[in-house]
């Protein structure tokens, strides 16, 4: 069985995110001038790592790191990526 579940990610460049095994990461948000990233997740006793990174127009991304979306947040446009 999956659920939803919303995590409220950081204005950094590279931060990491712990998801139960078996997990979908689905979309990207603002909400509340804030980025929030939405995952199906699973019940799993065992859990996987994921590198989120937030880059801003013009900056370098790992490349194997696989795009989520954009959003802007006031003035500023973020790009977010992630990577297993």
């Amino acid at each position: 069985m999956y659920k939803i579940y919303k995590y409220e990610l950081k204005l950094e460049d590279q931060q990491s995110l712990v998801l139960p095994e078996h997990s979908k990461i689905l979309t990207v948000i603002e909400q509340n001038n804030k980025i929030v990233l939405y995952a199906q997740v699973t019940n799993s006793k065992y859990y996987d790592n994921y590198t989120i990174f937030v880059r801003g127009t013009g900056h370098s991304i790992n490349e194997s790191a696989l795009y989520l979306n954009t959003v802007k947040i006031g003035m500023f446009v973020w790009h977010i990526f992630y990577k297993k």
